[in-house]
C-alpha cells in the first residue's frame, strides 16, 4: 500500500533528529567547588551566573604561592623567606633583625619538647636576649614530661660557655647549654641575638 507523502516526510525528519550529535549531560567541576553543566557555546555565561571563579590556571591557589606566616614553615627548618637582616660584618653585639610579623619563624623559638630540638652551632635555638633565653630553658620539657631546671639560677649555671660565632648569619655568638633530663642529657645551642625589629635589648 502506498504511504501518503506527508508521512514519508515526517519519517525522514525524525531520522535526521535521532542520527545527529547527542548532547552530553556530563558535568565539570570548577575551582569554586560548584558543579555546573558543560555547555557547547555559553559556558562562560553559565558559569558567571553561578558566581564561581573563572576556570583559568592562574586563579587556582597554589600552595607554594600562599602568603608567608600561614604555618607552612616548621621552626626546625630554615625560614622560607628572607624575613631577617643579618648584622653588618665585624659588628659587635648586633642582633639579627627580624620582621616583627614573622618572628615566629625563628628556629625552635616556641618548641618545648627537647626530643624535637636538634641544634648545632650553625642551627641553634633562636631567641632575643638573656631573659628570653632563660625563659626558653625553663619551659623546656624532658622526654618523661618533667622540666630539667627547678629555677632560673640552675638554668643559668647550666651554660657551658660560648662556642664562637655561628647561627644563620654566621656572625652571632652561640651559647652551649647542658640540659639534664632523667636518663639523658641534651646539649642545646642557643643564639640569643635574634630580635624582632625595634625590640632588641642590645646596644646599637
Amino acid at each position: 500500500m502506498r504511504r501518503p507523502w506527508w508521512l514519508a516526510v515526517m519519517v525522514a525528519v525524525a531520522g535526521c533528529a535521532t542520527s545527529g550529535p547527542k548532547r552530553s549531560a556530563q558535568t565539570t567541576a570548577r575551582p569554586s567547588g560548584r558543579v555546573v553543566p558543560r555547555s557547547s557555546g555559553n559556558g562562560a555565561a553559565a558559569h558567571q551566573k553561578t558566581g564561581g571563579e573563572a576556570s583559568t590556571p592562574g586563579n587556582a591557589l597554589d600552595s607554594s604561592a600562599r602568603s608567608p606566616g600561614q604555618g607552612s614553615v616548621s621552626q626546625g627548618s630554615s625560614a622560607s623567606g628572607q624575613w631577617y637582616r643579618c648584622p653588618a660584618k665585624n659588628a659587635f653585639m648586633q642582633p639579627i633583625v627580624w620582621d616583627s610579623n614573622h618572628e615566629d619563624q625563628r628556629r625552635y623559638w616556641t618548641e618545648t619538647d627537647l626530643t624535637r630540638v636538634k641544634t648545632s652551632k650553625a642551627q641553634p635555638v633562636e631567641v632575643c636576649g638573656v631573659v628570653e633565653q632563660l625563659r626558653w630553658l625553663m619551659t623546656a620539657v624532658c622526654p618523661d614530661g618533667s622540666h630539667p631546671f627547678k629555677g632560673v639560677r640552675q638554668a643559668h649555671h647550666s651554660r657551658l660557655g660560648n662556642v664562637g660565632s655561628g647561627g644563620r648569619c654566621g656572625t652571632t655568638v652561640i651559647d652551649l647549654y647542658r640540659v639534664p633530663c632523667p636518663g639523658k642529657t641534651f646539649m642545646v645551642y642557643i643564639d640569643l641575638y635574634n630580635c624582632p625589629q625595634g625590640r632588641s635589648p642590645f646596644s646599637r
